[in-house]
């Protein structure tokens, strides 16, 4: 089960990258020779930026929205609207200003999200200063979630631990679900899991 719900968020954020290119954006790396390891760092200004590697390195700020794929992604700079990533490792170390959409391996948040954020992953950490401002949907093998929803949680995986405040509904799939004693559910719990929760 956790496999089919993994395949279907990679396939849900596959979907939900555009179709169609935005002519105000940049591309990295520019020549071919560059796509081993990609550092986003100096003077220039990105309104919209399209980066891949195999290791993406986003150092500044991005006016607009990222989005970024490699082997080991680290955005450590303000996404001032949407983020796209997919890689094997990913970490978010710097706000989100609107919807974060990430599929990977092992996932680590460490930052707020303003908007709406579709996860998927083997393994995903959601620390308690990652608060995400709108619903989050989340499936991967292994889901801890510390930081405040501030929207309904969908969720589905082979373990979960939910320790922070959720203000809306709670829908929750896995073999296991663990409650902390910092968790708070505000609105209506659904379970099903092989366990009790």
């Amino acid at each position: 089960m956790t496999k089919k719900l993994f395949l279907i968020g990679v396939l849900a954020l596959v979907v939900a990258f555009p179709l169609t290119f935005i002519s105000a954006a940049d591309y990295l790396p520019k020549d071919k020779q560059g796509v081993g390891n990609v550092v986003v760092s100096g003077p220039e200004d990105y309104s919209n930026l399209y980066v891949g590697g195999g290791s993406v390195v986003i150092n500044k700020d991005i006016r607009g929205d990222l989005f970024v794929a490699g082997g080991s992604l680290n955005v450590a700079g303000k996404t001032e609207k949407d983020l796209f990533a997919a890689g094997g490792n990913i970490t978010i170390a710097s706000p989100i200003g609107e919807d974060a959409r990430l599929a990977g391996g092992n996932i680590v948040i460490n930052a707020p999200i303003k908007g709406d954020t579709l996860v998927a992953g083997g393994t995903i950490l959601i620390s308690r200063d990652a608060d995400i401002g709108g619903d989050l949907w989340a499936a991967g093998g292994t889901l801890n979630i510390t930081g405040d929803v501030a929207g309904d949680a969908k969720l589905a995986g082979g373990e979960i631990f939910i320790n922070s405040k959720i203000s809306g509904r709670l829908d929750a799939r896995s073999e296991k679900l663990v409650f902390g004693p910092q968790s708070q559910v505000e609105g209506p719990i659904a379970y099903k899991g092989s366990e009790e929760a």
